[in-house]
């Protein structure tokens, strides 16, 4: 009787131990489960959107593309369109005593005017036309000036820069002019022809040779590296030469810097001067990743990505023919912006072989669209 209680006494035992050994597993349980929830909680608040990149939105915290009309656009796409068709302005030499002036033209993407401001530090001698000018899509345009006065360092350095609401990248740009007590000056001193559409000729610039001697009919001569023209030889009238700078038409091709130079000559001095000239291409440039995209049945759709890495934000239309649907049909890209494209096979039971074809939406040029082959099979 005595072995019975005892036996049962340990048994009695055992299960207690059991049962707190139970109730200690399953706090620790509830306490990891308790973590997880915390860590859990915290996900659903981060970013879905992607960091900006290729097929992510600018801003991170929204689907990668959002409906604006009949056109995409990404987000933050177009928040700094203005953009200028100068990179630095080179003066070159300016006799004392005279001025040089250099124009400046904007333009922008947007359809909204944009109110921006010029600043212009360094030597004092740089000055700009205005302090503020309203950019439309039309373009506007506006002066630099170097003033060499009767003395000063002997080179000028200065700074531009353009800023206005709603972007954080100001457009900024070296200024630079050399004075000079030579029996010439030359001014620029880099011939930029600026930013030109792809397939057209840029606008010509001045050259311009100003004698200390106002009476001065020196002669001259110059060639010119391609892409770049110019005539081939001219005098002074009353001191100076006005030398007018272009080049051929620029290559269809994904927007490039074209530069070369300049050798002029003239009367009187032993050297040429080599004098830098540069142009710089623009337009909009259409990849797709990949370029072949194969919908097999019973699959009824695909994706690409589409990417504009041209150098000009502009208006994208694709088209694939009567028996593919193309989603969205209709985007706007700036410089490096990607997004997904949407084929969906409209009644196709049959082996069909499309090519996309690539149209600009704007006035912007399509220097190259690339290529797309779309096979829907069964």
């Amino acid at each position: 009787m005595l072995r019975l209680r005892a036996r049962n006494r340990a048994s009695h035992v055992q299960r207690r131990a059991a049962l707190l050994v139970a109730l200690f597993a399953a706090l620790v349980v509830a306490v990891a489960l308790g973590a997880c929830g915390t860590i859990l909680d915290i996900a659903p608040d981060e970013p879905v959107g992607g960091d900006g990149g290729e097929g992510g939105n600018a801003t991170g915290d929204g689907p990668a593309t959002t409906l604006d009309g009949p056109e995409v656009y990404l987000d933050g796409a177009l928040a700094c369109p203005v953009s200028a068709d100068r990179v630095k302005i080179v003066m070159g030499e300016v006799l004392a005593g005279m001025s040089r002036r250099e124009t400046v033209h904007l333009s922008t993407a947007s359809t909204d005017a944009k109110l921006v401001s010029i600043a212009v530090t360094g030597d004092a001698g740089f000055r700009s036309s205005t302090p503020t000018l309203v950019v439309s899509d039309t373009g506007a345009s506006f002066d630099v000036f170097f003033d060499a006065g009767s003395g000063g360092v002997a080179m000028a350095m200065g700074h531009l820069e353009i800023t206005y609401a709603g972007c954080s990248m100001p457009i900024a740009f070296d200024l630079l002019a050399t004075r000079s007590s030579a029996a010439f000056a030359v001014t620029p001193g880099v011939v930029d022809l600026g930013v030109t559409a792809c397939g057209t000729a840029p606008s010509p610039a001045t050259l311009t040779i100003q004698a200390a001697d106002a009476g001065s009919t020196a002669s001259w001569t110059i060639t010119a590296g391609a892409p770049f023209v110019a005539p081939p030889n001219g005098a002074l009238s009353g001191g100076t030469a006005d030398i007018s700078i272009g080049a051929t038409v620029l290559p269809m091709t994904p927007p490039q810097r074209f530069d070369s130079s300049l050798s002029l000559t003239i009367q009187g001095e032993a050297t040429p001067r080599s004098i830098p000239a540069t142009v710089l291409s623009k337009g909009g440039v259409i990849e797709f990743t990949p370029s072949i995209l194969t919908i097999t049945k019973p699959a009824t759709s695909g994706s690409v990505t589409v990417k504009n890495t041209g150098n000009l934000a502009m208006g994208f239309q694709f088209q694939a023919g009567p028996l593919l649907a193309v989603t969205p049909n209709k985007v706007t890209l700036s410089p490096g912006q990607a997004i997904p494209l949407t084929f969906t096979s409209v009644g196709a039971t049959a082996y069909v072989v499309t090519s996309v074809t690539v149209t600009s939406t704007g006035a912007g040029p399509l220097c190259s669209a690339g290529s797309l082959m779309v096979v829907v099979t069964k």
